[in-house]
């Protein structure tokens, strides 16, 4: 637990991050710059979208006064457990109120993260991935463009070297 609050609170420098990314050496970069919004602890909107906060319902709709059911002494179910269609209205509230916390979170450190990123990019790449709206569209935009780009450059290297002939005319050095 100590390490972990260390981690959470310590200084990030500028000496400290990662090369610009200009455009090499993805896998390398992506794999450095993970760990920056992995220690200000907001790397999981990479991975996990925005919560969704469900509608309050009215009082009516809450509380189920479409079809109440009758007890057997005749007494209908919201007149024998009043409190009921109220603590469940509470409690659908409450929640409502906790995922709107969590939405808020979400937001502030999907800024973080996505300015973390992005301010890792060299500034042509910067000034093209500023306008994608969250960290998850950057960091899948960039993962898609450099992955298959890097994955074709290895493909063309391990041809080229499997179609490698030996010669009796070249020498071998």
């Amino acid at each position: 637990m100590a390490n972990e609050e260390i981690i959470g609170s310590s200084f990030v420098g500028a000496t400290e991050r990662p090369f610009k990314f200009e455009g090499n050496h993805f896998k390398r970069w992506q794999q450095k710059m993970f760990f920056f919004p992995t220690l200000k602890k907001c790397a999981y909107v990479l991975k996990y979208p925005i919560p969704v906060v469900p509608d309050v319902p009215t009082d009516a709709s809450a509380s189920g006064t479409k079809e109440q059911p009758v007890n057997t002494n005749g007494q209908t179910g919201s007149a024998a457990e009043p409190d009921k269609g109220k603590a469940t209205a509470e409690q659908f509230k409450e929640n409502a109120l906790q995922i709107e916390k969590e939405r808020q979170l979400w937001i502030d450190n999907d800024y973080v993260c996505k300015n973390y990123i992005i301010n890792g990019l060299e500034d042509d790449l910067y000034d093209y991935y500023r306008t994608y709206d969250t960290a998850n569209d950057v960091w899948e935009a960039l993962s898609k463009k450099y992955d298959t780009e890097e994955a074709a450059a290895k493909k063309y290297a391990v041809s080229r070297y499997l179609k490698y002939q030996m010669v009796d005319e070249r020498e071998v050095f």
